[in-house]
């Protein structure tokens, strides 16, 4: 546990535990289940689940694990520039991700991406067309993603939080 000083480190310590001691188990539900074990997302569903299992049963280390590794994550986060604009909501484009097109005091126009769960979002889940045309603050943070279409990662500004003025 000492050793475990980033997110990354809590990741190779945790897969180890996996894959060393239990890797015929892990492998054993996969099977019950008709799992592929190449299939990223279905494993990582296992995985969750059997965090949660260790949890109810109150498994320390896993436990101390699991608190390491929201510790080392949230020193992690906590580097993360945010930055904030104010302007009105020109539109909202909901195709593969939901965006936010404000333009600020300028008239220049700038694109936000709803990527995450991000302060006050409920208010925009249901109907987030009303807000156009209202004046708002965007806080955001600088995140690369990687766009297939331009088979190439591209900066973006992730919304983390969304005032009404």
């Amino acid at each position: 546990m000492n050793t475990i000083k980033s997110e990354a480190d809590a990741q190779q310590a945790m897969t180890a535990c996996f894959v060393k001691d239990n890797m015929s188990v892990l492998m054993k539900v996969a099977d019950e289940r008709n799992i592929d074990i190449t299939d990223q997302a279905a494993m990582r569903k296992i995985g969750e689940e059997v965090g949660l299992e260790l949890v109810k049963q109150n498994c320390q280390p896993f436990i101390q694990l699991s608190m390491q590794m929201a510790k080392a994550n949230k020193s992690e986060v906590s580097t993360t520039v945010t930055t904030t604009t104010s302007g009105t909501l020109s539109s909202i484009e909901t195709k593969d991700f939901c965006k936010f097109i404000v333009t600020d005091n300028s008239g220049r126009r700038n694109t936000f991406y709803w990527l995450h769960h991000f302060k006050n979002s409920e208010k925009f889940m249901d109907q987030p067309a009303k807000y156009v045309g209202k004046k708002l603050k965007v806080s955001w943070q600088e995140t690369e993603v990687y766009i297939p279409a331009a088979k190439g990662y591209f900066k973006i500004k992730e919304i983390t939080t969304i005032e009404l003025l």
